[in-house]
């Protein structure tokens, strides 16, 4: 619009009047696909951004859960030979106070042991179900992020095609 409030750029323009003002939209053109470019490689680098830190709780957690998983491993060949301990004593038949002392001690720590694997494989769980969720949500904004890329790439070879034509 022009001081008088009235379009400047109409269809039944004079030719002169267009030539006027063509320059000056031209470089508008210009302005809007330079910041469209910036604004587009802005988000990129936002992106990029937030991969590298999902890849990089997604490594911890994985490296967590291997750490877990070790140790449930180790905790489970200790139940597995106090157990076995457990059968080599049996059989002797020890008839004293010691033997079912010793016997109710190695029960008592078998079922400790078997409470920690217990409480281990819940918190192993619990880290791979809270991985997957992150996973999940890190997917999502992926796709989002690449979504709105693509869009803005439209938008650029749109505006980049109507420079041409107009030019």
């Amino acid at each position: 619009l022009g001081p008088s409030g009235l379009p400047l750029w109409v269809p039944d323009a004079l030719r002169k009047e267009r030539i006027a003002h063509w320059g000056p939209l031209l470089r508008s053109q210009q302005q809007h696909v330079l910041m469209c470019t910036a604004q587009h490689l802005q988000s990129s680098q936002a992106q990029r951004k937030q991969r590298n830190c999902t890849e990089k709780e997604l490594a911890s957690m994985e490296e967590t859960a291997a750490d877990q998983a070790r140790e449930l491993a180790s905790l489970r060949e200790q139940l597995r030979q106090q157990r076995l301990v457990a059968e080599q004593d049996a059989p002797h038949g020890r008839g004293d106070e010691g033997g079912r002392d010793s016997e109710e001690r190695e029960r008592r720590i078998g079922e400790k042991l078997s409470e920690e694997v217990c409480g281990i494989q819940d918190e192993l769980a619990k880290v791979g179900e809270e991985a997957n969720s992150k996973i999940e949500a890190a997917n999502c904004k992926i796709r989002t992020l690449r979504n709105e890329r693509n869009d803005a790439m439209l938008e650029i070879e749109g505006h980049s095609n109507e420079v041409r034509r107009l030019s």
